[in-house]
């Protein structure tokens, strides 16, 4: 009897284990329309859980923040969209391992509630039709937040937008993290309304970023819109940047840019936080902006180069040093001819070396 009590024993520990193993994620197709944590089969989900959106729309709110695992569309025709919005005057953060849209889109605000909303996709986020987030509500401090781990593929539209709360702090802010993101339409970053903290932005912490309809960058009535390249390894954008926001570039490692920059306004800044931080940009087509501001604190070295050797090009805007105490570099390279729109140094004097460089290289001022 012992003998036997003992192989139940061991038949009976083989089962669990063989069954803690074989546990998956919650799987499931919509049916129609639905919201998660209430219409069925997302009203009861579990953490990981993979939803098919089988062409349906998926509306994620205040229901429910349960970790999300895989968002994918195998339906016919594959035009589910995705939105994230707050339901109630609370904050909502939703978790979503990734999301893979056929045509449909994906929108992130916080509608006209209170409520702050950050969603977080741990891995990649491929949008076939458009992305939207946006910053609604115009009463009260709430941030729109989306961060992306993985690689980002939008095919439509992308439109990032500030909020318009009048006593400020409403920013938007979309961060990729991924090493490719890639945009196929136009994309949008436009400033709120009401205090100059309601910023629209737009973080590129990856290597390769491209838009091939173009970014543009326009402030809004009282906060301005902002390119962050933040990356801590050599970073490329690919594709055309007009408009009248800002370009912030931290990276020592140094950022490529090699469409067009700018259309007459806006800045182009090229620091990296302060104390001794380094900071370096490539410019490899026309700049058309305000200003380039080399530095802006503390002691690092900071870097503007102008490369020729695709073309000859023209550099509008003033380009000049920040403050004494930093040592803020241009170079001239590439074998062709840069000319300068604009006078350089007359600010406030603190560019401490010119370079030209190259056989053919030629700074025409």
């Amino acid at each position: 009897m012992k003998s036997n009590m003992k192989k139940l024993m061991l038949a009976g520990t083989a089962i669990v284990a063989v069954s803690a193993f074989s546990a998956q994620a919650q799987a499931v197709d919509l049916a129609g329309d639905s919201t998660y944590g209430t219409t069925v089969p997302v009203d009861a989900p579990t953490a990981g859980i993979n939803i098919d959106l089988k062409g349906s729309n998926l509306t994620i709110n205040n229901t429910s923040n349960v970790a999300i695992g895989a968002v994918t569309d195998t339906g016919t025709p594959a035009d589910g969209n995705v939105t994230v919005t707050t339901s109630a005057a609370a904050d909502l953060a939703q978790t979503i391992g990734s999301i893979q849209t056929g045509t449909g889109n994906v929108a992130i605000n916080n509608s006209a509630l209170d409520g702050n909303v950050a969603v977080a996709v741990t891995n990649g986020l491929t949008v076939g039709g458009t992305l939207t987030v946006s910053g609604a509500d115009a009463t009260t401090a709430d941030v729109v937040t989306l961060t992306v781990g993985g690689n980002t593929a939008v095919t439509g539209t992308t439109a990032i937008t500030g909020g318009a709360n009048g006593g400020g702090n409403a920013a938007t802010t979309v961060t990729l993290n991924g090493a490719t993101n890639t945009f196929t339409g136009a994309v949008t970053v436009t400033g709120g309304a009401g205090l100059a903290t309601n910023t629209g932005n737009l973080v590129l912490n990856g290597a390769t970023n491209t838009f091939t309809g173009g970014l543009t960058l326009t402030d809004g009535a009282a906060a301005s819109a902002n390119l962050n390249v933040t990356g801590t390894t050599a970073q490329t954008v690919n594709g055309n940047i007009a408009g009248d926001g800002t370009i912030n570039v931290a990276n020592a490692t140094g950022v490529t840019f090699k469409g067009t920059v700018g259309a007459g306004a806006g800045e182009i800044v090229i620091e990296n936080g302060g104390a001794a931080l380094n900071s370096a940009a490539t410019f490899r087509n026309t700049v058309n902006v305000a200003s380039i501001t080399l530095g802006g604190a503390g002691t690092g070295t900071n870097a503007v180069t102008f490369d020729t050797t695709t073309q000859a090009f023209t550099v509008t805007g003033t380009v000049d040093g920040a403050i004494a105490g930093e040592t803020n570099n241009v170079s001239v390279i590439g074998g062709k001819t840069l000319t300068q729109g604009t006078a350089w140094g007359g600010v406030t004097g603190t560019i401490d070396n010119v370079n030209v460089t190259g056989t053919g290289t030629v700074l025409d001022s």
